[in-house]
């Protein structure tokens, strides 16, 4: 179905293909176009296409240099929307997908590189999100004017539920053009920043109705990032971690090289190459990032349960985000130096970082915790009953399998040191709700976590240590330690795991020796140590670097 014909030799690393769009009379006509090869040194096409292509079988036949050539929907409805109707004219457009050969790796990995740069120089960038529905266009047409509060509801839901808003891709070709433009089923093309400025006022208009605004946004903030829009160089922290976490891409390397073009002095050093493993390119990548942030944050992303992809622990796999609250993110020992201190190493597979061996993790380790939902407020009593019981029945146990159900136990007060440390409850208090968990048939919880009686007579406000509890153990799990400390981690830890304080992070680390390279460690998870959640000088730093070690991780 293609050959030579269809796409025509690209004469240097400057050159890219454009689609010249037929036109045609009657929209059911078959769709003609050319492929027509262009330097990006001369006049751009007129109109870039963002659009979404995963999943969608080549099954809609066309005519690309008068050859039979097979397309997607997606793309045949573009066609179709924006192909001129007067005799004899034509339309320049530039579709990835069909501009770049998608059998040809070498030529994607040099046309890929280009693609910010055609993006940018269009005369203006048309965002296809589909051909929607009776609310999308409503909803559309609201954005000038208001009409049904109940079809705009669904609109802005639907809208908001749209592949586009996801795909790693989309969010530079979102954002590099100031004249950028949307495109849904038959409404009225919208200019993107009037959409996106359009969602902050909805808000006040809707605050004494039913419609819930609260995380209207939240579905485009890959894409309304004011990084992306004014291409600034911006420090790459955790909002930019985060949207490369929520990203979506049919291949994983793609996250990387769909944002690559956003960061041109950091991650435009990105090598390019489909023929590249996954895990080579997340590598390159994370050195990148410790390159241009100078700390190892980003460990937090690689620190997810069942990971399966097998790539290098100190690695994110950037499928997920870190699941560490802002509040907790507070809460850790001094810090021993902003900067990651990095040894020289011919190896990019071993990341050998200066830290503090602290303590060592014993064998007593709890179950993790079930997850539990932020509170929408403080005061709220919308905790699920059964999430509730399941996560002290795993405190209990794991309290019992120490020995520790009594207040004048070690591990007891280490323990109610960092709950209120933690969460900000008196420490006394604290103890007086423990003792009625280890002895009440409902944890402590009397009539729905209101009031309780401790054995000496003192009241307790249940529900108050309940829900604070509840909030800080979510998804995470308790251990002791050597030294007879508590820790929290945010994944279940080993027996023998050694905790670490590294150069470039606060959070304390959980690291275990590695069974298939002897002297090095694998990464398992950020944790929080009593006695160490408020800015205290570990033991052992005494502020020189001869305190610390290199500590090499795989």
């Amino acid at each position: 179905m293609t050959g030579p014909d269809t796409y025509p030799e690209l004469p240097d690393s400057r050159s890219i293909r454009v689609l010249q769009l037929h036109s045609a009379t009657n929209p059911n006509d078959a769709i003609y176009f050319d492929l027509i090869a262009i330097s990006l040194d001369e006049p751009p096409p007129d109109e870039a296409i963002s659009y979404t292509w995963s999943g969608q079988a080549l099954d809609r036949p066309v005519y690309a240099n008068d050859k039979a050539y097979l397309i997607t929907k997606n793309e045949e409805d573009i066609m179709r929307r924006l192909r001129p109707s007067r005799p004899g004219s034509f339309k320049d457009l530039w579709i990835d997908a069909i501009c770049i050969n998608q059998k040809d790796d070498g030529e994607k990995s040099v046309q890929v590189k280009l693609m910010f740069e055609a993006y940018a120089k269009a005369q203006r960038v048309n965002i296809w999100l589909g051909q929607g529905s009776k609310s999308t266009a409503l909803t559309l047409k609201w954005l000038r004017w208001y009409n049904s509060k109940r079809v705009f509801k669904t609109g802005l839901a639907e809208l908001a539920s749209l592949e586009y808003w996801e795909r790693a891709w989309t969010v530079q070709e979102a954002n590099v053009n100031g004249s950028c433009f949307i495109l849904c089923g038959s409404s009225v093309t919208f200019r993107l920043d009037l959409f996106y400025q359009s969602h902050y006022m909805i808000p006040p208009m809707y605050i004494f109705s039913s419609l819930n605004n609260s995380k209207l946004t939240q579905p485009y903030s890959l894409h309304m990032l004011d990084v992306y829009r004014t291409n600034v160089n911006s420090e790459f922290g955790n909002e930019i971690l985060d949207v490369l976490c929520r990203t979506k891409a049919t291949i994983p390397k793609d996250k990387l090289f769909a944002i690559r073009g956003v960061f041109p002095d950091s991650l435009g050093a990105l090598t390019v190459d489909y023929a590249a493993s996954d895990g080579d390119v997340i590598t390159e990548a994370a050195h990148i990032v410790l390159q241009e942030t100078r700390n190892v944050i980003f460990f937090r992303y690689a620190c997810q349960a069942g990971r399966e992809d097998r790539f290098l622990t100190w690695v994110p796999p950037w499928t997920s985000s870190a699941h560490i609250p802002e509040w907790l993110r507070r809460f850790s020992p001094a810090v021993i130096s902003q900067d990651a201190i990095v040894s020289d190493q011919e190896d990019r597979q071993v990341l050998k970082l200066k830290g503090l061996r602290v303590d060592k993790a014993t064998s007593l380790i709890s179950e993790r915790f079930p997850i539990i939902s932020p509170l929408l407020v403080s005061w709220s009593r919308s905790l699920d009953v059964n999430l509730a019981y399941e996560t002290f029945v795993v405190f209990r146990d794991w309290i019992s399998t120490i020995g520790a159900a009594n207040n004048e136990d070690t591990h007891m007060r280490q323990l109610a040191s960092l709950i209120s440390e933690m969460m900000k409850l008196d420490y006394e208090e604290v103890l007086v709700w423990f003792s009625l968990i280890w002895h009440g048939d409902n944890f402590g919880m009397e009539a729905l976590w209101d009031y309780g009686l401790s054995g000496g007579g003192q009241v307790c406000d249940c529900r108050k240590y309940t829900v604070n509890f509840l909030q800080l153990v979510s998804g995470r799990s308790f251990f002791t330690t050597d030294d007879e400390r508590v820790g929290m981690s945010t994944l279940v830890a080993r027996g023998e795991d050694e905790i670490v304080q590294f150069t470039g992070e606060k959070l304390p680390y959980l690291i275990h020796k590695s069974l298939d390279y002897p002297g090095k460690y694998t990464l398992v998870a950020p944790c929080w140590l009593s006695g160490a959640v408020k800015g205290e000088e570990l033991a052992g730093w005494s502020g020189t670097l001869g305190d610390l070690e290199d500590i090499e991780l795989v």
